[in-house]
């Protein structure tokens, strides 16, 4: 395999030992050399068990600023604090998911693997905090993340507001994933991950859009994620980052690829299927509304609906089939694709041995839905035109009315 060809070629200095414990920290770096004053700060200042060893793996993602020396003085400063420290050196930049699924080997014997991100700040208590939560909780919990606030590069707290605070209480797991697709509302700076539900995710390591979303998306029905209000991340919002400096295509590609993946598994099998009938109808409204949040592009996102809900329809159960082609047959109708609603009814009323209605009256019903999904599509690409930081204050403005939480009503996650 490729990734034990890469695996081969990496420097690796020191060692980390689950006998010491079975939590550990992990903080990837690449062209580090501006942040490293800051890390060296809040990582020495982490509180710790007493009598404790706590343990962190370093990587290097093949840095090109000649951060190397200052990396290897971080890990020396720590294992003069009594850290247990294992130092990494890429062969070559794999990005940040894949620089973290590169090395999970060096994690795979211990149960939790709390991760830092370089550009973040981190208080006193986080890791601490986190270990003990993780000890704590049900075996059933993949991901346990923290709170976090919003600052620009000159430290300024920005009001942006964060996607968890809009989740309902004790949401199913279908709703979570459809709100996971409009937002990713988790944070994954400085979350605690179980290491076998890292080791099953199974998304390639060329995956830069989308991993942080496919990687719960893909837990749901089976695992679970806990949210902490305390310890919040200072979290920056930097436009150099990966993630953030994508171009449109780049994002466009790795979202599609990531939902085709997701839709396609077996876990997504699991999801519909323990849906009732009403749940799915709910569903498959939501699902392309959320798409259209997600990729922006309204014929795209009714593409992958439409690939979504016709494999869900496969899996799901036959004596559901009369309810759930009467679900698509609206969904159809919404998207304005007549020919395709006029088909899923005739099915439907094949099924129940019903009477078919007159199809001239179906068509007109559809035109309200499909104007009205027109115009959001229209607002959100004239937004999408205004720079991120703009936008996390004009956004937070615009949904202090009732309007336009109706109007965009895929983004009120109460």
């Amino acid at each position: 395999m490729l990734i034990s060809k890469i695996r081969d070629k990496r420097e690796i200095e020191g060692s980390l030992d689950c006998a010491i414990g079975n939590h550990v920290a992990y903080l990837g770096l690449y062209n580090s050399k501006n942040f490293l004053p800051s890390i060296t700060k809040w990582i020495t200042a982490l509180n710790r068990e007493p009598e404790s060893k706590p343990q962190i793996l370093l990587v290097d993602n093949a840095s090109t600023d000649g951060s190397g020396p200052a990396i290897r003085e971080l890990a020396s400063i720590l294992v003069d604090q009594d850290w247990n420290v294992a130092l990494v050196n890429n062969p070559i930049n794999l990005g940040g998911w894949g620089s973290l699924n590169l090395n999970l080997d060096l994690v795979s014997q211990f149960e939790w693997v709390t991760t830092f991100h370089q550009d973040d700040q981190y208080p006193h208590n986080h890791l601490l905090e986190h270990m003990r939560v993780c000890r704590s909780i049900d075996s059933s919990v993949g991901m346990v993340s923290s709170e976090s606030v919003s600052v620009d590069r000159q430290g300024n707290t920005l009001g942006y507001p964060r996607g968890v605070w809009l989740q309902s209480t004790n949401p199913l797991p279908w709703q979570i994933f459809l709100n996971l697709i409009r937002n990713h509302f988790l944070p994954f700076s400085g979350a605690s991950f179980r290491v076998k539900f890292l080791l099953e995710s199974g998304i390639p390591w060329t995956s830069t859009a989308f991993p942080d979303t496919e990687l719960l998306l893909r837990g749901l029905p089976v695992w679970n994620f806990v949210h902490l209000d305390e310890p919040k991340v200072t979290y920056l919002e930097n436009e150099a980052s990966e993630s953030h400096s994508l171009n449109s295509t780049s994002r466009a590609m790795g979202s599609v690829s990531a939902l085709l993946r997701i839709f396609s598994g077996e876990m997504f099998s699991k999801l519909v299927c323990n849906m009732n009938p009403e749940e799915f109808r709910v569903f498959c409204f939501e699902l392309v509304q959320a798409l259209e949040v997600r990729l922006a592009d309204r014929v795209l996102a009714k593409t992958v609906s439409r690939y979504a809900l016709e494999l869900a329809i496969q899996r799901r159960s036959k004596s559901e089939l009369t309810s759930d082609f009467m679900s698509l047959a609206e969904v159809y109708s919404q998207d304005g694709d007549f020919a395709a609603e006029s088909l899923a009814k005739r099915l439907h009323y094949f099924l129940n041995d019903d009477q078919m209605p007159n199809m001239d009256d179906v068509a007109k019903q559809s035109e309200g839905e499909t104007s009205n999904s027109f115009l959001k599509m229209l607002v959100l690409k004239t937004l999408g035109r205004f720079p991120r930081s703009f936008l996390m204050r004009l956004w937070k403005f615009l949904f202090r009315f009732g309007l336009m939480r109706r109007i965009f009503r895929e983004w009120d996650l109460r």
